[in-house]
């Protein structure tokens, strides 16, 4: 038997193998047809799926519109909006600035044109009050109109001001601002006159008078060795002696009234107010109803009643 030509036992075999192949073939492709099928279905499935999330042109078109006419105003109109919220503007600061107008802004309460705003009872028709507040002296009337009355100042240089607030206690001065002042500026500026005019009142002429003199003493109590912050520590604590004894002289007048003692009421205001005055405190000031009081009782000695 040649070696390529198959004994008959082999030839049997292999024609068994011929009866398998076909229903082999047969699986395989329908397997293929299965396959080819799933696939199919998988991107159609899929296709449709993006079909359903990608908007539709028209919609996407109705979107854009309304950006573009917002890029594509015209110059004109953007003036007109900044012309109307430039106007809104200082509309807005008018309201303002009408709402703090100075004057009645509430029941009782009034606001003055430095900003200060209290409490003030408005007098009587076609009468006026004054009030103190910032250190300005304010006049108002029975409708709210506010007016400054605050007199100039006395003097028209600060250290002769400093000096006379000190000591005629009519300011409020602290000892450090008059501290400040070297020994070669305050010889300099006390050896400067003193400036009076006609017009000075009696009281104007007073303080002035004392500026004279205190400039006086400052040089004498230099040159005696003293330095002017020791100056300036005796003036202040001069100044509240004649503070207590202001306030001292004042509860007596006034507790001598309230008891009815009118004859020495009069003389305890007239002891008590030269003692000061020889103690350089200056004038026992009191309130115009103890004054009124006292000129009465004044009148009707003088007139033997």
């Amino acid at each position: 038997m040649a070696w390529n030509q198959p004994s008959e036992h082999n030839h049997k075999k292999r024609g068994g193998q011929k009866n398998i192949r076909p229903l082999a073939r047969g699986l395989i492709a329908g397997a293929v047809v299965v396959l080819s099928a799933l696939v199919v279905w998988m991107i159609v499935g899929r296709m449709n799926e993006n079909a359903h999330d990608k908007p539709k042109q028209s919609t996407r078109a109705k979107d854009i519109k309304p950006i573009r006419v917002a890029v594509e105003t015209p110059t004109s109109t953007v003036k007109k909006a900044e012309t109307v919220s430039a106007t809104d503007a200082a509309d807005v600061q008018k309201q303002v600035v009408e709402e703090k107008k100075p004057g009645v802004f509430a029941p009782g309460m009034i606001r003055l044109p430095n900003g200060f705003e209290l409490r003030f009872k408005l007098p009587p028709e076609g009468k006026t009050r004054q009030l103190l507040a910032g250190g300005e002296i304010w006049e108002i009337d029975s409708k709210g109109e506010i007016q400054n009355v605050t007199p100039p100042p006395i003097f028209e240089k600060p250290f002769e001001g400093m000096i006379s607030a000190l000591y005629e206690r009519d300011g409020m001065v602290l000892p450090f601002a008059l501290k400040r002042y070297s020994e070669k500026e305050v010889r300099k500026m006390c050896k400067e006159p003193t400036l009076s005019y006609d017009d000075d009142t009696p009281e104007i002429t007073a303080k002035r008078e004392n500026v004279a003199m205190l400039k006086k003493a400052i040089l004498e109590f230099l040159d005696g060795g003293g330095t002017f912050e020791e100056f300036v520590d005796d003036m202040q604590q001069h100044s509240q002696k004649a503070q207590r004894a202001q306030i001292e002289g004042m509860h007596g007048v006034r507790d001598l009234l309230e008891a009815g003692k009118d004859d020495e009421a009069l003389r305890y205001y007239r002891l008590f107010a030269q003692d000061m005055s020889d103690k350089g405190y200056g004038e026992l000031k009191l309130p115009p109803s103890y004054r009124e009081a006292l000129d009465e009782i004044a009148a009707k000695e003088k007139n033997g009643k």
